[in-house]
């Protein structure tokens, strides 16, 4: 049973094809996770600098609405 990689004088793997585009899935699927957090960081950012306008316990019926 072959592993996906050997080890190359350098000591770095070395994968064969498939490992290396199963390796490339998993590393586009998990930048495309990373994208959307970013995006939802960023929106949550924007949303709330707008629409929260005092600190307290609370959120008004306004600030709700906007957010």
């Amino acid at each position: 049973m072959s592993s996906g990689y050997r080890s190359t004088k350098s000591g770095n793997p070395e994968f064969d094809e498939a490992s290396q585009k199963e390796l490339a899935k998993f590393l586009e699927g998990e930048n495309a996770k990373m994208r959307l957090q970013q995006s939802i960081h960023t929106f949550t950012d924007l949303c709330w600098d707008k629409c929260i306008t005092k600190i307290g316990n609370k959120i008004d019926r306004g600030e709700e609405t906007c957010l």
